[in-house]
């Protein structure tokens, strides 16, 4: 009887550390695609958007609040995502990272992007490649989020159910902000991360070059939105 009642925990253990290595091996597999998927949307839209006319007359004041708007929210996009890459970035894989933006919502560098994607809208003009965004952006909170989350849940147990039930997912409710005095910084991940914003730091350059060429008759337009 104690040789039974010994070999039981040792079950139920190697039970839950192969649910936890299941749970993380198909949520790699998920993220793999995740980039593609927002890709096979948002490219084609970009590119009917850019045969469209743009959708505010260019000396009007309605363009030029886009245009504001739209300088302001790639600012507040670009500072999250290097703000969230400060804590988060060598320290994800070890632990639950609760403080700096992440004590604001649970997935600055998502809402980072997120804002970033609009800017681009809001900079080419189009309705259609805002409707795009929301579409991707409800792709990633019915698939990518959840299985992220469910990776950290794995991990992390009740403390994490804690910071979910503490932290909303994407939409800050406060702007007090939770940090220690002192961070240790990844400056790899910073790198990397300096690297990715090779992939967006032109936006608003390309934004305004192509909105302005975009109202000469010569430009081909499909007369969509």
């Amino acid at each position: 009887m104690m040789v039974r009642t010994h070999a039981l925990p040792a079950i139920v253990v190697t039970s839950q550390s192969s649910h936890a290595s299941a749970v993380q091996s198909f949520g790699r597999r998920r993220f793999r695609w995740r980039g593609a998927v927002g890709g096979l949307v948002l490219v084609p839209v970009l590119i009917v958007a850019m045969l469209s006319a743009p959708l505010l007359p260019a000396a009007s004041w309605t363009h030029l609040a886009a245009q504001t708007a739209a300088w302001f929210t790639f600012v507040a996009g670009a500072t999250l995502r290097f703000w969230a890459t400060l804590y988060v970035g060598g320290r994800k894989e070890r632990e639950l990272v609760t403080d700096g933006p992440y004590s604001l919502c649970r997935h600055p560098l998502y809402l980072g992007s997120l804002l970033l994607g609009i800017s681009g809208a809001l900079f080419v003009e189009s309705v259609m490649l805002l409707v795009a965004l929301a579409a991707v952006a409800l792709i990633y909170l019915r698939t990518t989020i959840p299985i992220e989350e469910a990776v950290l849940r794995t991990r992390h147990g009740e403390r994490h159910d804690s910071y979910v039930r503490q932290t909303p997912l994407l939409w800050p409710r406060t702007v007090a902000v939770r940090s220690p005095a002192t961070i240790t910084v990844d400056v790899h991940r910073l790198w990397l991360e300096g690297l990715r914003a090779t992939r967006w730091m032109w936006l608003p350059m390309l934004g305004v070059v192509l909105t302005y060429l975009r109202t000469f008759g010569w430009w081909p337009h499909m007369h969509l939105f």
